[in-house]
């Protein structure tokens, strides 16, 4: 499979199970998760968060009770319509983008957790959001 293939396969795959994900993703790792990434990322409620690879909101939703604000970015629209639904709120703002190409500004965020990376790449724990890109 091309390099170009693999990102047009993966957003497909997510965009099919979008309305499944969140009983899927119990399957992969617990919510336990959630407040192990917050403290990791020391995030709080003065932080601005990418979330990248936002999915359904799984890692947005404990930024959000930090009281930080929220981007959620993500190449899926299937999984940014479900996460738009699950937090209409003037702190969360979900874009399309991917982790080679963050749809941030060069200071805009200050926190970029990343759970899980595409399958075709090394999972990355952290992501600089000021950069513009994940390593």
């Amino acid at each position: 499979m091309s390099d170009q293939t693999q990102p047009d396969a993966t957003r497909e795959y997510f965009d099919t199970v979008a309305d499944q994900w969140d009983e899927m993703r119990r399957t992969f790792f617990g919510d336990g998760v959630q407040q192990a990434v917050i403290r990791a990322a020391n995030i709080g409620s003065s932080s601005v968060v990418a979330d990248i690879g936002t999915g359904t909101g799984f890692l947005a939703e404990a930024a959000l009770a930090t009281g930080a604000r929220v981007i959620g970015i993500d190449s899926s629209e299937g999984m940014l319509g479900q996460v738009r639904s699950r937090f209409p709120s003037d702190r969360f703002e979900a874009r399309a983008g991917d982790v080679e190409a963050l749809p941030l500004g060069g200071s805009e965020a200050d926190a970029g957790p990343c759970k899980h990376g595409a399958p075709s790449r090394r999972a990355p724990a952290a992501c600089d959001p000021r950069d513009g890109a994940c390593s």
